[in-house]
């Protein structure tokens, strides 16, 4: 594997979850590769420090993966940007690629 080309992310289903609450959730966009490690969060500078955590993400084809999204408590509701992470295999064109769903999800009480 080599240069991994730009993802994006058209949706999140369901684009409304909980907080205090454990969801199952599906990503559809382009660009995601098989073999490949891929993260997401809603805070690129110190992931799930905001209560928000994404785990278990899974490749589901090119234009789908799957995960769960844990929201803890005392998470601060509204709509957040959802970023992508797709990891690379080395240096240059091939250290990763991102992606940046702004207001996709939103957490409320």
């Amino acid at each position: 594997m080599g240069f991994v080309s730009s993802p994006t992310i058209t949706n999140i289903e369901p684009p409304v979850v909980g907080i205090g609450a454990t969801t199952e959730i599906v990503i559809f966009g382009t660009g995601f590769v098989e073999g490949l490690v891929h993260s997401l969060n809603t805070d690129l500078v110190n992931p799930g420090a905001d209560g928000i955590e994404f785990v278990d993400v899974k490749y589901e084809g090119p234009g789908k993966l799957s995960a769960t999204v844990v929201v803890r408590n005392g998470t601060a509701p509204g709509s957040k940007q959802v970023n992508l992470i797709i990891d690379g295999t080395g240096p240059g064109t091939d250290s990763g690629a991102f992606a940046f769903c702004p207001n996709c999800m939103t957490f409320s009480n």
